[in-house]
């Protein structure tokens, strides 16, 4: 029997059916010999289907997502009914776009809106901003962390609280009048690289990694706590997120990715030089195993988080 807007009855291999959460498996809709793909799971049940090999390349995208609509468990594994999702690239998350103004009806043309954002500004900005960060590390300048206080309050993380915990920090942020410079460290690390950093500016500005090209080919990660292999190990996706799991708890290494796509490179980069990666957070699907779906901006308690880390009565779970 014909399915419409293709949808595909197929069977899908997993070892595991977690109450929530990612599990990697071979696509079932291309001749998957490795798995590429990942099940997302709800209460116990997959409720969506993201390929990052053939099918993502068809449509030219990073990932093709696939919804599910009718999943029986089976032995092995799960028989699902899928249907995909509109192409492209976008993450899935929703949440503070911006929505775009219709064309006008009857309009041949799209009309081009010019852009509000004056580029020769943003660019004097980004460079004041890096001139500010030489000041300080010369001891030309001082920090100005209340000029932050509303974006940590937004982050969910205590003004208060990071200065009791920053002497226990190996790499604080240094907060800057025009950007917050989070200091970055290879994973391994190595010593004797020149300081990389990663600045984050206010009003939604595009972050950069200073100095520019310095990654060396080397996976870096803001590690507020450091890296030492052995030590339980938390990647995440944001340095916001790696900074507010170090003020919360001393028991693991928070490491941030610095961006989404770079986490799978991250859990790989810290299990070989010996952490032990007990939680992957992604607001995004991303290619890891057991994966946790979740936005931690949107962790409103710290109570709810130290659960997401699996810490109870002091010990790693």
């Amino acid at each position: 029997m014909s399915l419409p807007g293709g949808e595909r009855d197929v069977f899908v291999e997993t070892s595991r059916s977690p109450e929530s959460g990612f599990v990697s498996c071979r696509c079932p809709i291309h001749a998957d010999q490795t798995p590429s793909a990942s099940l997302l799971f709800r209460e116990g049940r997959p409720v969506a289907m993201f390929c990052f090999g053939a099918c993502a390349a068809r449509r030219g995208a990073r990932f093709a997502r696939f919804r599910v609509l009718r999943a029986d468990p089976a032995e092995g594994g799960w028989n699902i009914r899928v249907a995909p999702e509109s192409a492209g690239p976008e993450r899935a998350k929703t949440v503070h776009r911006k929505s775009k103004k219709p064309a006008p009806p009857n309009s041949d043309q799209q009309q081009e809106v010019p852009s509000l954002v004056i580029q020769e500004a943003v660019e004097r900005m980004k460079a004041e901003a890096v001139a500010r960060l030489e000041a300080f590390r010369a001891g030309k300048c001082r920090e100005t962390p209340e000029a932050w206080r509303m974006w940590l309050r937004i982050k969910r993380i205590d003004l208060e609280r990071l200065e009791r915990e920053r002497p226990g920090l190996e790499f604080p942020p240094i907060f800057l009048d025009l950007a917050i410079a989070f200091p970055l460290t290879p994973i391994p690390p190595e010593p004797g690289l020149p300081a990389r950093y990663h600045l984050r500016f206010h009003a939604g500005l595009k972050a950069i990694n200073y100095p520019p090209d310095s990654s060396q080919g080397k996976i870096w990660a803001y590690a507020p706590r450091g890296f030492r292999p052995g030590s339980p190990v938390v990647v995440v996706e944001a340095p916001q997120h790696a900074l507010r799991i170090a003020l919360l708890t001393d028991r693991v290494l928070p490491l941030a990715a610095m961006g989404i796509g770079n986490v799978p490179r991250l859990v790989q980069a810290a299990s070989e030089a010996g952490g032990a990666v007990v939680r992957v957070f992604a607001d995004d699907p991303v290619a890891v195993p057991g994966a946790v779906g979740v936005d931690l901006d949107e962790v409103a308690s710290d109570e709810r988080l130290l659960r997401l880390l699996g810490l109870s009565r002091g010990v790693v779970s």
